[in-house]
C-alpha cells in the first residue's frame, strides 16, 4: 500500500451514477477536514463487464486537484505509472459513530474506505448551512466534464432544444427493482404509474413549469423524456412534444444496471454504451427550462446546475397525493 493515507471512495457494485456522485463530494469534504488526498475507486462496477475499469476515468475528465484536494485514481487510464493501490485489509472502514470523528478531522493514520452512500449522513455532521451543501455540490458538478466523445455527442444530441422551451420529464420507475418484495420496494411510488390518467398529469406538471413564460414561449413545449425502462419511455413518448435520447435499455425487470447484453438482441449495443446513454441524458436535463421528476440523486446534478430551474420545477408524486393532505402541507409553517 502507498505510504499516503487516503480518503477512498469506493461504492457499491450496485450503486447508481447520481448517488456516486454525491459521495465523491462527501468524500472530498472529508478530505478537506482530515487534509488528505482523495483517491477514487470506481472498478467493479456493474453496468461494466470489465471489473478492472474504473466507471470514472473511463467516462469523465479525471479531476487531478479539486481546491485544497489531491485527487488520484485507481487503474487511472492516463497515468502509465506508478498505479495507485491499497490493501483492503488495512483501511479503515468508519461505521456511523466514526463519521463524526471524520467530520472533526480526527482519525488515525490509516486510509479511510467509504463504500455506503454517505453524502447526506456526512453533511447533517458537519457545521455546514443546507446553502453552503448546495453551492459546495454545485461546485463539484460545474468541474465535471465527460470525455471528449460524449462532449461531442450532448453537442450534437442539442438539436430539439434549440429555438423552444423544454421541460425534462424524468420519470423512474426502477424497472423492476422497487416491485414489492424486492430490496428497494418503496424506494419511489410506483403505485401512481397504475393511475387512470397518469399521462394527462405528467402533461399538466410539465405545462405547470411554464406559467412564468410568456405566452408566445408556452405555444409549442418539449419534453424531454428521461427514464429507466423501455415501457416508461414508450408511455411518456405518447405526451405532446415528447422526445427522447436514449435507445436501448435493460430487459424488462432486470433493474436499471445490465451489462450483459446479448449480441443477438442488441447488435453492436454495448456496456460502455448503455452509460454513454445514461450521461448524455444527464447533462442534456441540465439544459432545459424545467424539470418534472419523481425522486432520484440521478436529477440533482441538473437541479444544482440550473439552480433548481430557477423555481420551475415540479415533483411528480405531490400531484398525486390526497387533497387533505395537499392542504395540511400548503398549511404548514415554513
Amino acid at each position: 500500500m502507498s505510504a499516503t493515507s487516503y480518503i477512498i471512495t469506493r461504492p457499491h457494485p450496485e450503486s447508481g451514477l447520481g448517488a456516486n456522485l454525491l459521495s465523491m463530494v462527501g468524500a472530498l469534504y472529508l478530505c478537506e477536514r482530515t487534509r488528505r488526498p482523495l483517491l477514487v475507486d470506481w472498478t467493479g462496477m456493474s453496468p461494466l463487464r470489465d471489473k478492472g475499469v474504473n466507471y470514472f476515468t473511463a467516462f469523465f475528465e479525471p479531476l487531478r486537484r479539486w481546491r485544497d484536494v489531491e485527487i488520484a485514481y485507481v487503474n487511472d487510464p492516463d497515468v502509465s505509472a506508478p498505479r495507485v493501490t491499497y490493501d483492503e485489509r488495512l483501511v479503515f472502514k468508519p461505521d456511523e459513530r466514526d463519521l463524526g470523528d471524520l467530520v472533526a478531522g480526527t482519525v488515525d493514520d490509516r486510509s479511510v474506505w467509504l463504500e455506503a452512500f454517505h453524502y447526506y449522513r456526512v453533511f447533517k455532521r458537519s457545521p455546514l448551512s443546507a446553502a453552503d451543501v448546495f453551492y459546495r455540490t454545485r461546485e463539484f458538478y460545474q468541474a465535471l466534464q465527460p470525455r471528449a466523445v460524449l462532449r461531442r455527442r450532448i453537442a450534437e444530441a442539442r438539436a430539439p432544444f434549440e429555438r423552444r422551451v423544454v421541460v425534462a420529464l424524468n420519470v423512474r420507475s426502477g424497472n423492476g427493482e422497487f416491485e414489492p418484495g424486492k430490496p428497494y420496494w418503496k424506494r419511489v411510488n410506483t403505485a401512481i404509474f397504475g393511475r387512470r390518467r397518469f399521462q394527462d398529469t405528467l402533461f399538466r406538471a410539465c405545462r405547470d413549469c411554464l406559467t412564468g413564460f410568456p405566452p408566445a414561449l408556452r405555444s409549442e413545449l418539449g419534453i424531454y423524456v428521461v427514464t429507466d425502462s423501455h415501457g416508461m419511455q414508450q408511455r411518456l413518448l405518447e405526451l405532446p412534444g415528447a422526445f427522447a435520447v436514449r435507445k436501448r435499455f435493460p430487459p424488462p425487470g432486470t433493474g436499471h444496471q445490465f451489462a450483459d447484453y446479448d449480441p443477438q438482441i442488441y447488435g453492436d449495443y454495448s456496456d460502455v454504451e448503455s452509460v454513454n446513454e445514461t450521461i448524455v441524458d444527464m447533462f442534456l436535463m441540465a439544459g432545459c427550462s424545467g424539470l418534472v421528476y419523481n425522486e432520484s440523486a440521478y436529477n440533482l446534478y441538473a437541479q444544482h446546475m440550473t439552480m433548481c430551474f430557477n423555481g420551475n420545477q415540479k415533483l411528480l408524486e405531490r400531484y398525486f397525493e390526497h387533497p387533505l393532505k395537499r392542504l395540511a402541507r400548503a398549511l404548514r409553517p415554513a
